[in-house]
């Protein structure tokens, strides 16, 4: 029902003003209390939500500040419990999720640090809102035939993209949890403010030590 009324473009609007994405972000992050495959359909559909949502430049946004890249970059990962099936679609639908978001977001670095070189090449090749949830086999494949060690790296890579992770550093009531970039005369970090929920998110010029 919810993919379906998120298909209305007006309806797309409401559904965030009435608070609506931290609700559906919080169903993805859910991993107790129904049977391993109810919780993987629900995902499946959850993330297809989000797709259908993410065609708002607003609501992909929002998606973006509330931890959606983190919670569906979690769901491409091979998952070996559950029924092989529902595993394969949801991770389709979450690709699918990720590269709607991608789309619009601003910051695409966020999505090139995640993803090894070859696995982003294919992620952008897919090109921009392509509903066919098919089109996504490729980056599926690809990521159920990596090694422990590169599964393990693109783990690592994933959980730094967590806007709950533990800060690089505090200084003056803020946080700096990436480094955004380097140059002769010191370092951009994206900062949040400890005070606000949720944080506000600036740039913090720090000098090179």
């Amino acid at each position: 029902v919810v993919e379906r009324l998120c298909e209305d473009t007006e309806l797309r609007e409401d559904f965030r003003l009435l608070g609506g994405v931290p609700l559906l972000l919080s169903l993805l992050g859910r991993d107790s209390g129904r049977s391993e495959d109810k919780i993987l359909a629900l995902k499946s559909v959850v993330a297809s939500a989000v797709t259908q949502l993410a065609v708002n430049d607003t609501n992909s946004a929002h998606f973006t500040q509330e931890n959606g890249v983190y919670l569906l970059s979690k769901l491409v990962l091979p998952n070996r419990e559950g029924d092989s099936s529902l595993v394969e679609t949801l991770q389709r639908n979450s690709w699918r999720a990720l590269r709607y978001l991608y789309s619009s977001e601003r910051n695409r670095r966020r999505f090139q640090k995640v993803f090894p070189p070859k696995l982003f090449e294919q992620f952008i090749d897919i090109g921009h809102y392509v509903r066919d949830s098919g089109a996504y086999s490729p980056l599926l494949q690809s990521v159920n035939s990596m090694s422990e060690a590169e599964l393990s790296g693109l783990q690592s890579a994933i959980e730094e993209t967590s806007i709950n992770r533990s800060p690089i550093f505090t200084v003056g009531g803020y946080s700096a949890h990436e480094l955004l970039g380097s140059g002769a005369f010191g370092n951009v970090y994206k900062v949040s403010c400890f005070k606000h929920h949720p944080c506000v998110q600036l740039r913090c010029y720090v000098p090179s030590l």
